[in-house]
């Protein structure tokens, strides 16, 4: 009796050991294949949206391909996590039962989940409006900076120090896309009264010439004559548009033949004349 007691008691904890063993090597299991499957899905992903796919690059270019890559990536990842989150509880917990804990539990889970639903709602609504693309260089609340990735929750923006700014799609309310015109180059040359301002306006306009054939400037720049008469001289305004992220390098270069020119022909500037070239967003 007592050796029967003993066998049956040893037979349960090896059959505890044992259910143990193979709820951990499934789980184990699950988590294996699905790596491997994001692995081959994001490579896949990857072809599909590559420059050498034929099929796509003739129709959709190339910052909107990167953005429904970065997209269909995360789509992805989400439902796989989800479905091995859901074979991982299905060794502890009955799935019909896991259904009606669902059931019984939306409204609890739906409140929960209100924050990220308006996240993956309004990521949906960007992409399918074509708000912005993954390269563009955008504007969100106090945020300047080029798009990183767009994910089903959230849009990754670095700015000019480097730093990256992950924002939820469901709190942007304001977008201003610089990427999608040309960005406008406008500054004031203060010049002496000293100076011979016909020979000035004529400097100026000269150098504008010069640089207008520099492929960064896609009109201008042109010299749109006096500006504003005050004490101390007389202020000149220049305008130019050019490329998308190229107006920065572009004002320096200008600001930089302007006053090599002035130099050379001896034109004084204004005492409180300032040539700095600001990294901000123009409008």
């Amino acid at each position: 009796m007592i050796s029967q007691f003993l066998s049956d008691n040893l037979l349960q904890r090896y059959g505890a050991v044992a259910g143990i063993l193979d709820d951990l090597t499934v789980i184990i299991l699950v988590v294996v294949v699905t790596f491997v499957l994001k692995f081959i899905f994001s490579k896949l992903i990857d072809n599909l949206f590559s420059d050498k796919s034929h099929s796509l690059k003739s129709r959709i270019d190339p910052s909107r391909r990167a953005t429904l890559k970065s997209m269909t990536k995360n789509a992805g990842k989400y439902l796989l996590y989800f479905i091995a989150l859901m074979v991982i509880l299905g060794q502890f917990i009955n799935i019909s039962s896991i259904l009606t804990i669902a059931g019984i539990g939306g409204i609890i889970i739906s409140l929960g989940l209100k924050s990220m639903i308006e996240d993956i709602v309004a990521g949906f609504f960007i992409v399918f409006e074509d708000q912005y693309n993954v390269g563009d260089f955008i504007t969100v609340d106090k945020y300047n900076g080029v798009v990183e990735s767009i994910g089903i929750r959230t849009t990754t923006i670095a700015d000019f120090n480097g730093d990256m700014h992950s924002i939820h799609n469901g709190t942007i309310s304001v977008i201003t896309n610089h990427s999608r015109k040309d960005q406008r180059v406008m500054f004031d040359i203060g010049i002496d009264y000293d100076a011979d301002l016909n020979k000035a306006e004529q400097a100026i306009r000269d150098v504008c010439k010069k640089v207008s054939e520099d492929d960064r400037f896609t009109d201008g720049p042109y010299s749109l004559g006096i500006q504003q008469i005050s004490a101390s001289g007389v202020t000149f305004r220049v305008y130019a548009t050019t490329r998308c992220m190229t107006q920065w390098n572009a004002e320096r270069f200008l600001k930089q033949q302007l006053l090599e020119r002035f130099r050379l022909d001896g034109i004084k500037l204004e005492q409180n004349t300032n040539l700095t070239v600001q990294n901000k967003v123009t409008e």
